[in-house]
This record gives structure tokens, C-alpha cells and sequence, in this order.
């Protein structure tokens, strides 16, 4: 399975197969165009974001409905309106868990992904990342 940087010179119609560990599923929105949706972030597994929409939850089989850290496999195409280059418009009636990731490779998984400055992924045109804080607060 590949996530590389996808070159938005790439026909937006072509279908391509992705998998990714879901890592959040954002609040469901109302939209005039899906209805209610959830955008879902996942890691692909060469440690790459992938942003994937619009996924109408609630309509989904039960055995498409995916949980956070289930593997799941799908078609998608490039979107139209969106240029973040993480972004996938799923196939809808593709999308399928494959399997869970495994508890003790959890950790550190976002690890090698640590980015320092968000305004660097801006203009790379991405908007997912995990930074790494400046001045981390003491609770203790």
C-alpha cells in the first residue's frame, strides 16, 4: 500500500486503492451536498496522513462501521474542491476493515510524522500533522 505525495497534476476521476489505520473521526456536519458526514483522519502504513471523506457513518454496514485504530481498505479519488494534498474522496460502498492495529505497535506510531512547524505543512499544502511543542507546561 502506497500514500505517497500525490501530484495534483493526476486526473481527479482515476480510482486508486488506499488502506490506512484510522486514528480520529471528527464530529459529524450537516452538508446540503452528503448529508451527515465524518471526516476521518488515518496514517497510511508508510506513515503517511490521509484525510478521508466524506464518509456518511451512519449509513454505513455494520461491518464497514470502523472504530479508531481499525485497518481499513477503500477506493478514492482525487477531490475536486479540496487541494490538501492528504485528502481522499472514498468510494463509499468500497470501504472495509481489514483488521485492528496491533496494541503493542501503537506507540510511537505518529513518531517518525513529528513536524516542528505547521506553517512548513501549509505550504506544502497539507493541514494534518503532529507538531512538536515548543514549551511543553508543567501539570505536576
Amino acid at each position: 500500500m502506497s500514500s505517497a505525495p500525490i501530484s495534483r497534476a493526476s486526473p481527479p476521476h482515476d480510482d486508486s486503492a488506499g488502506e490506512a489505520i484510522i486514528v480520529v473521526k471528527a464530529a459529524p456536519q450537516l452538508s446540503t451536498r452528503h448529508g451527515e458526514t465524518v471526516c476521518t483522519a488515518g496514517i497510511s502504513r508508510d506513515r503517511q496522513w490521509v484525510r478521508l471523506f466524506p464518509i456518511a457513518f451512519r449509513t454505513l454496514q455494520e461491518a464497514q462501521q470502523f472504530q479508531r485504530w481499525d485497518v481499513v481498505r477503500y477506493v478514492w479519488q482525487l477531490p475536486r474542491d479540496d487541494r490538501r494534498s492528504e485528502s481522499r474522496r472514498v468510494r463509499h460502498h468500497t470501504l472495509s476493515v481489514v483488521g485492528s492495529f496491533p496494541k503493542d505497535q501503537r506507540f510511537g506510531l505518529v513518531t517518525p510524522m513529528v513536524k516542528e512547524s505547521l506553517e512548513e505543512e501549509f505550504a506544502a499544502g497539507r493541514s494534518l500533522a503532529d507538531l512538536l511543542p515548543l514549551n511543553a507546561l508543567d501539570f505536576g
